[in-house]
């Protein structure tokens, strides 16, 4: 969304969900990967703020023009609406267990990495990936042995373990909460769009139990290795 640079927040939610959606090394398409590239990488990368549209005399105004409006300044720094909706499309909040967090770190950790040029970038999501292709097939299979049915289940497990990280690294969610009330109170949004939006926004807001869960994994001495994993690619 248009904004004035790229916040601490939203900063690290970029990179965080930039490693955990496409498990780190995997996203040979994301260079700039920040937020879900293919499950990814279009968040993230600082918008050149729009100057604003200066305020007119009220004397010079003609019959029945108005001030242009001013573009609402706290939205997610770097990105668009619709960028915001086409890469949380396919993500949802869930409830990690601790078992469920530290398998989907161990199938992170085995697969980082291995197949960075397998094709990956031609696929707009990780299981289409893992369905139609032979590298992607080995992925899937790779992942299976830590418990998951099939990539998206992981994928969707690494994600919200993710939002759950960068929420306890930041130690609040009070950005995107403004970001929400923003989003309320754009005037250029539809309300179908505004819900939409305010609905993707929340999903980044971790539950008490998974930021607990995160907490947890970073007190662990080898769990929080490899959650530093995640920001590897930052």
């Amino acid at each position: 969304m248009p904004g004035n640079g790229q916040s601490a927040k939203g900063g690290m939610l970029a990179r965080i969900m930039g490693a955990a959606l496409l498990a780190s090394g995997l996203a040979v398409a994301a260079e700039a990967a920040q937020i879900p590239d293919k499950d990814q990488d279009r968040i993230g990368a600082p918008a050149t703020p729009a100057p604003a549209t200066p305020l007119r005399d009220p004397n010079l105004l003609e019959p029945g023009e108005t001030q242009p409006v001013q573009p609402p300044q706290g939205e997610l720094p770097g990105m668009g609406y619709d960028d915001l909706l086409l890469d949380m499309k396919d993500a949802r909040a869930i409830e990690l267990t601790a078992q469920m967090a530290r398998r989907a770190l161990d199938a992170f950790a085995a697969i980082r990495g291995k197949y960075d040029d397998k094709g990956l970038a031609d696929y707009p999501t990780l299981q289409e990936f893992a369905d139609k292709t032979e590298a992607g097939k080995q992925m899937q299979e790779e992942i299976r042995k830590f418990g998951f049915a099939n990539v998206a289940e992981w994928n969707l497990v690494i994600m919200n373990l993710g939002f759950a990280y960068t929420s306890v690294l930041e130690g609040s969610d009070a950005e995107i909460r403004n970001q929400i009330r923003d989003a309320q109170a754009d005037p250029r949004l539809s309300e179908d769009k505004r819900r939409k939006i305010i609905k993707a926004l929340r999903i980044l807001i971790p539950s008490p139990n998974n930021r607990k869960i995160a907490e947890e994994l970073m007190n662990d001495p080898v769990y929080s290795q490899k959650l530093k994993l995640l920001d590897a690619e930052e």
